[in-house]
C-alpha cells in the first residue's frame, strides 16, 4: 500500500547491522507517532519498523475520517488493525475492521481505507525480489 505521509523509516543498512532477530514494542510505536508534530498537523503519520528488498512493516495510524483512496500495492499485503475501526474496500466487498482482525490482499489489486474511529494498523507488504 502506498502511504503518502511522512514516516520516519529505518534504512536497509540499518536493519542489516540490527541482530538478526528483532523485536518491537507496537503499542510504544504508537506512542511515538502520537507524539510527533505530523500527527498533530496531518491527517495520518506513519513509522516504518522494518524494511528490506522483500518486505516492509509498517505502522500507520488515521485520525477519525482519514481516507487512503483507491490505490494498489506492489507486493502482497497483509493489514491487522491494532487499535481501532476501519472500513476496507476492495472489489466491491467491504470489510469494517476491528482491533485484533487481520486480512491480506493479493498485489496489485485496487483497496481503499477509511478511519471511522482513530486507528492504528500494522502493513506488512511482501514484494518479489
Amino acid at each position: 500500500m502506498e502511504n503518502k505521509s511522512p514516516e520516519v523509516a529505518r534504512t536497509a543498512a540499518e536493519n542489516e547491522a540490527a541482530a538478526s532477530l528483532e523485536a518491537t514494542e507496537l503499542n510504544r510505536i504508537i506512542d511515538e507517532i502520537k507524539s510527533d508534530q505530523i500527527w498533530q498537523q496531518k491527517d495520518r503519520h506513519s513509522i516504518t519498523v522494518y524494511k528490506a528488498a522483500t518486505m516492509r512493516i509498517v505502522v500507520v495510524g488515521l485520525h477519525s475520517g482519514a481516507e487512503l483512496k483507491t490505490h494498489t500495492a506492489n507486493g502482497t499485503i497483509s493489514v491487522q488493525v491494532l487499535k481501532g475501526l476501519m472500513r476496507f474496500e476492495s472489489g466491491g466487498k467491504v470489510v469494517d475492521m476491528r482491533e485484533g482482525m487481520l486480512l491480506t490482499l493479493a498485489e496489485m489489486v485496487p483497496h481503499s481505507v477509511i478511519a471511522l474511529e482513530e486507528t492504528f494498523f500494522l502493513l506488512t507488504m511482501a514484494m518479489k525480489d
